[in-house]
């Protein structure tokens, strides 16, 4: 062939240095083309890098920042507050049940793996699931921190000792209303719930590509998530801070954006740097050099080859050319088949050269691999044969290169699209061209071929273009709206507004505006502002490059947002933003319904138990422990049966599990009265209980509820009471030592003490009077004297203590106490005492001590012993009111019936005589049987005018106003007897026995009024004596004399004393 080509001669030296030029120019352009190719490669990778890592960063730091909001929001809850303060002061076990309840259902809520309440130490108070009580060194550490800082932190990931997990704990302060640190409420996070998947994810196929995160560990580089190629490397992989060729020591350095280095693996990676916000971690995007430039350098290998091919061509062309211009050279060339080979052999691409009756007569190794045919199955066969193509759209054959090249004289390319079809029947998509070969006279001799495999670039023009949709479709169909924009300045450089490039559709339907309206536009002008909205914080972003995160409620649109913010450009800025304003109005309807939850269920004080479908316990309160004697830990996984053992407390015999009548029934069922729970101990509690099945939204049941409560208080209660109204109803037939001893002896039954004594106390509250001791004290431990004696309180020893400090005490190490004075001889000795005062009128009158019991005294015996001291207070004071009135009563009647004035008692409702006196019945002489019962008006042996009973009425009125009536006279006339006496009465109102009782004494004036008239009628006598015996002095002494002695009989003094 080397007739053929045609060789330039020149000895002209304008054409060596054009022919030098020439050499130049290829190599700087093919230098600068293959930079240009890995540059655009770099380019794409590296948007590529950094928009995989910008979108990861914005959702890590949302999740993170969303966990640090969701716990301090659940630490401020004022009714969680409330329970749990309760709860540390009075550890009530409902409380405890209830706080853990909700812990449990805001754990499922907000898809924790834990929530937990510590205190300032770290030690474990409460958990929303059951966890052990020991803790990791580094959880404690960071409650402490929590404490100290007095703010929500978190403990980055760590891995837990105690779990053997890989945690990372939000951690806030629980205050009180007085801002002290009640607790540190944790939520714990378990990395594989949204972390880790988050960074494992690549968004389109590679095999090299990944993304991780570090943090600084003292001088090294830890990494905190598992690696592609290292599954277990989670904080256990460490390098050097100083191994600089680490991406990942580089981003921990400050370093972002792209980088080239080494990864762990030691393999040369391209990686994107960045910090992900409010963190300590860095974000390593990376990709395996190798991949990157995989296709890049096969194809830059076969321009290398062809540059490489075309220059020695244009090299071995000038020597020859300047050497000779001889036509024989180039056929000398073109036959030197070795040559010619091996020149055609080293070039990367498939090269055939067809001669000019289109005949193939050289073909490469490429071109055999690409064609499926050996250079001599090729040889000297028409091309179409071997070198079969067709368009790739329309399945047609496409014109035959070396054609083109006969008809156009010069080099031609093949169409886009176009498909090789190999021997073998495989299409390979391809790019070629073609040459003509021509000889001294221009005239074309043959053809050369040349036509490379298109397929890996094929693959990765559409790994682009799948990625490029990929990103265009994320940006429109994400439930984020997105938008972008740029930075607005003024004619002096300053910045006063910002425009809107783009908008997603999610953008428009949240803010219900067009793409058309505010593309291109201020803000001020889209959003109708004055000012454009969050403009500082934008143009921190945007001059930064740091990405920001914020909540806000946009007056305008009257709506809460979640609004992302980072740079993507200089002078630029993107938001991501949602519609939160149904989630802040769920966040405030769950705050109401945790109230109404919370209220609802720290209204429970009873026992309760939970099972599944299979009556398996699951869970239960502390009451319900202390009732049964099973820890939760230990009830756990056992049966209900075996847990909660019930029996009839009359026939003995076990009763009905509730949690078989709940799943047959499906329905709340209650226990039969007179149930006893028989503990693990075997003590039997009586208790009152209910069973209710736990439903699905279908109505299938889960498990059931069990809420029980020990009625032995209720039982004690009765108890008392009946023991009360015995105690009356003794004391009615015995005395008031019998009577405290019966009290006694029921108080220390009721406490199961051995000692048990009574003791009055003085008004001035410094003098005891021992009073009663209970029988077993009495007959078996004590045998000193005392009773009714009276005792100094300063005398006495620790027991009067309830005196001295007005309160009851117990002493349940009697022995230990430094103030004991010693007992008396005889008395018992005292282990442990009880003892109790009882109050009237804010005195204490007296006090009940019981001692000796087997076990201390509790607050449930001090109520117990406080009731019985009251209750025997009340009966012995009635016993001895009711003693006292009586003798009052024999006292009175004594002074009534021994009175020498008569005397009577009337009924004031029905003024019928109730009593009369022995004096009474003598003045009247009459019997009482003729007077009792009947009415004072209508007494049948008194006649009484008309007169007189108007007297009697005004007498009584005058009773019922004042409650006394002096100086009422009368006169009683008995028609029986004849006879007639006049009487003066005395009246006054007494209360007894229910009854308003009027009692009169009756002074007996008869006698005196007819001295008084004889008194008179002497008078009257001296007087006509004097005026008409003048001078008869004898006479008129002897009347005066007369009158003195009548005056005296009266009471009166004398009138004449000059006798």
């Amino acid at each position: 062939m080397s007739n053929h080509i045609k060789l330039p001669q020149s000895k002209n030296p304008l054409f060596k240095l054009l022919y030098i030029s020439l050499l130049i120019i290829l190599t700087v352009s093919a230098v600068i083309y293959i930079q240009n190719e890995i540059n655009s490669e770099k380019r794409v990778l590296k948007n590529e890098l950094q928009a995989i890592a910008r979108l990861k960063i914005d959702d890590i730091s949302e999740w993170y920042n969303d966990q640090l909001h969701d716990t301090k929001l659940l630490s401020e809850g004022k009714l969680r507050k409330f329970y749990f303060k309760r709860w540390l002061e009075k550890k009530l076990s409902e409380d405890s049940l209830d706080i853990c309840y909700n812990l449990l259902i805001n754990k499922k809520l907000h898809s924790l793996q834990n929530i937990l309440l510590a205190d300032t130490n770290g030690n474990i108070l409460l958990s929303a699931v059951p966890d052990s009580a020991q803790t990791d060194v580094v959880f404690r550490q960071k409650i402490k921190e929590c404490a100290m800082k007095r703010q929500v932190i978190s403990s980055d990931l760590y891995s837990c000792k105690v779990h053997r997990q890989i945690h990372i704990d939000f951690m806030s302060p629980v205050y009180d209303d007085n801002q002290n640190i009640l607790a540190v409420l944790v939520c714990r996070v378990s990395p594989d719930s949204f972390l880790y998947p988050v960074l494992s994810k690549w968004p389109v196929p590679c095999k090299s590509s990944e993304t991780l995160i570090a943090r600084a560990d003292g001088d090294s580089v830890v990494f905190l998530n598992r690696l592609r190629f290292n599954e277990d490397a989670a904080l256990k992989i460490k390098f050097p801070l100083s191994n600089t060729n680490l991406p990942a020591v580089r981003a921990l350095r400050g370093q972002t954006g792209m980088f080239e280095g080494k990864d762990y693996r030691g393999v040369k990676v391209i990686a994107y740097l960045a910090q992900i916000p409010g963190t300590s971690w860095v974000m390593v995007a990376k990709t395996d050099r190798k991949e990157l430039y995989n296709d890049v350098y096969h194809e830059l290998a076969l321009l290398i080859v062809l540059f490489a091919v075309l220059f020695g061509f244009i090299v071995f062309t000038g020597l020859f050319i300047m050497k000779s211009r001889q036509a024989g050279i180039y056929r000398k060339l073109y036959t030197t088949q070795g040559e010619f080979k091996a020149t055609l052999y080293s070039i990367g691409d498939a090269v055939m050269v067809v001669n000019k009756d289109g005949f193939i007569e050289i073909m490469n190794p490429e071109a055999e691999r690409l064609t499926g045919y050996s250079e001599q199955e090729a040889i000297d066969r028409q091309l179409p044969e071997i070198f079969r193509i067709i368009s790739e759209d329309t399945r047609q054959e496409v014109e035959n290169p070396i054609d083109r090249v006969k008809r156009e004289g010069s080099v031609v390319g093949l169409a886009n699209h176009t498909l090789l079809i190999s021997r073998d029947g495989n299409e390979i998509p391809i790019a070629d061209s073609g040459a003509p070969v021509k000889d001294e006279s221009g005239n074309i001799t043959g053809t050369i071929l040349v036509f490379r495999d298109q397929t890996d670039e094929r693959r990765l023009q559409k790994a682009i273009e799948e990625s490029e949709e990929k990103y265009r479709s994320l940006f429109e169909s994400t439930n984020d709206g997105i938008c972008l924009h740029e930075i607005v300045y003024n004619e002096q450089g300053e910045a006063v507004n910002y425009r809107i490039l783009n908008v997603n559709r999610k953008y428009e339907e949240l803010l219900n505006l067009k793409a058309s309206e505010v593309v291109g536009k201020l803000a001020t002008e889209a959003y109708q502002t004055n000012e454009p909205p969050y403009f500082e914080t934008y143009l921190k972003v945007a001059r930064t490059a740091d990405p920001y995160h914020f909540e806000t409620f946009f007056e305008p649109l009257n709506k809460y947002f979640s609004i992302s913010v980072f740079c993507p450009a200089p002078d630029r800025f993107a938001t991501a933003f949602q519609d939160i304003t149904i989630r802040k109005q769920a966040e405030l309807a769950l705050k109401e319904s945790e109230e109404l939850l919370k209220t609802t269920i720290y209204s429970i004080g009873d026992g309760v138990i939970i099972t599944d479908e299979k009556g398996i316990v699951t869970r239960l309160n502390e009451e319900a422990a202390r009732l049964t004697g099973y820890s939760e830990k230990e009830a756990r996984h056992k049966h209900l049966r075996t847990v909660f053992r019930i029996i009839n407390e009359e026939n003995r015999q076990e009763v009905e599990s509730p949690f078989d009548k709940v799943i047959r029934e499906g329905t709340v069922v209650g226990l039969a009265n007179h149930t006893l729970l028989i503990s693990r101990a075997g003590k039997e509690i009586p208790i009152a209980d209910s069973g209710a099945p736990i439903k699905d939204e279908n109505g299938n049941i889960l498990g059931v509820v069990l809420v029980f409560r020990d009625q032995t208080k209720e039982r004690l209660a009765q108890k008392m009471i009946d023991i009360r109204l015995r105690l009356f109803e003794y004391a009615a037939h015995h005395n008031v030592e019998e009577t405290c001893t019966k009290m006694l002896d029921e108080t220390v039954n009721l406490v199961d003490s051995n000692i048990g004594f009574y003791h009055f106390v003085a008004e001035d509250e410094q003098h005891l009077q021992l009073q009663a001791w209970s029988t077993q004290t009495k007959e078996k431990f004590c045998k000193a004297e005392g009773s009714g004696l009276h005792y100094n309180i300063n005398e006495a020893g620790v027991w009067v203590d309830c005196i001295r400090e007005r309160r009851a005490i117990i002493h349940n190490d009697y022995q230990s106490l430094p103030n004991k004075k010693g007992m008396p001889e005889g008395h018992a000795e005292v282990i442990r005492e009880l003892v109790v005062p009882v109050f009237r009128n804010n005195k204490i009158v007296a006090v009940l001590g019981v001692g000796n019991k087997a076990a201390d005294y509790t607050q449930n015996d001090l109520e117990i012993v406080e009731y019985m001291a009251d209750v025997l207070y009340e009966v012995v004071y009635q016993k001895r009111m009711a003693e006292l009135l009586s003798e009052n009563e024999e006292r009175f009647s004594k002074a009534f019936h021994g009175s020498p004035l008569p005397g009577a008692m009337i009924d004031m409702q029905n003024m019928q005589f109730v009593d009369v006196n022995d004096a009474l019945l003598n003045a009247l002489n009459m019997k009482k049987e003729a007077i009792i019962g009947f009415n004072v008006k209508d007494v049948p042996f008194l006649n009484l005018s008309d007169q007189v009973k108007e007297q009697h009425f005004r007498h009584f009125e005058e009773l019922r106003q004042k409650g006394y009536s002096l100086n009422f006279p009368f006169v009683i006339e008995s028609k029986d007897h004849g006879m007639s006496r006049e009487f003066i009465m005395f009246s006054s109102l007494l209360q007894a026995g229910g009854k308003k009782l009027v009692l009169s004494y009756m002074v007996d004036i008869t006698e005196k009024r007819k001295m008084e008239k004889e008194l008179r009628e002497k008078l009257d006598e001296l007087q006509r004596w004097y005026s008409v015996t003048v001078g008869r002095e004898s006479r008129n002494i002897e009347l005066k004399k007369e009158v003195n002695e009548l005056l005296t009989k009266l009471g009166q003094p004398p009138k004449y004393k000059e006798i």
